[in-house]
């Protein structure tokens, strides 16, 4: 059986003080992550927050070192800037679709996954016909100012609110699109997870139990 095939939606949203390693550094160490992929069954869009000088200076910088230059990846941007965490760009990148992989995963270019992680999901894909597919994560608990002593921690994924990160979920490309993404609360990804999750078949909500995904 041919191995499923993910569309992902990588969104770039900041704040000031984040300017330039957002945009620059954190986003090509994201494409470097995908480019060392050991599968070639995905597509990338990345979606830039607003046109204009901030966007023209980043595609400049990664054509001039060579990070577009790979067939899966393609770069645009929204018309205007939203913020919002971003949430205006994952409904541009679920309207503006650049495939028709049938399971799509919406992250942000502060992320990463294991060189191993196509590989992994769409193998198990695969293998079992699922509508909504999650897995742990490596999450930097700093940045939302936990508690915790260590600045990472494992993260064993559940399908509750707010132990569920937005790049944990891979989801069946037709129901994304149903859903699409409204939402301009903070908690609006989870928002829509529960929408989706609603319109999923429960039988058809799987875990891998894996550390696949690296937040920070």
């Amino acid at each position: 059986m041919t191995d499923e095939k993910i569309e992902i939606i990588v969104v770039t949203h900041t704040t000031p003080k984040r300017l330039v390693m957002h945009h620059r550094f954190e986003l090509k160490c994201f494409i470097d992550c995908m480019r060392s992929q050991r599968s070639d069954n995905w597509k990338l869009h990345i979606v830039h927050d607003g046109k204009g000088d901030l966007f023209n200076a980043t595609k400049k910088d990664l054509e001039e070192n060579s990070y577009l230059d790979h067939p899966n990846i393609v770069l645009s941007a929204t018309e205007e800037r939203n913020g919002k965490w971003g949430h205006a760009s994952r409904e541009y990148g679920l309207k503006n679709r650049i495939s028709d992989a049938n399971y799509i995963l919406i992250t942000n270019a502060d992320n990463y996954y294991v060189p191993r992680f196509i590989e992994i999901a769409t193998g198990y894909l695969s293998g079992n016909p699922v509508d909504f597919l999650y897995w742990n994560a490596i999450h930097n608990r700093k940045r939302i100012r936990s508690r915790h002593d260590s600045e990472y921690e494992c993260m064993n994924s559940s399908l509750q609110r707010g132990n569920l990160d937005m790049g944990c979920a891979l989801i069946k490309s037709s129901i994304a699109e149903n859903v699409g993404f409204p939402y301009r609360v903070y908690n609006g990804d989870w928002r829509f997870f529960e929408a989706c999750l609603a319109k999923c078949n429960k039988e058809k909500v799987h875990k891998i139990d894996r550390y696949l995904f690296i937040h920070n």
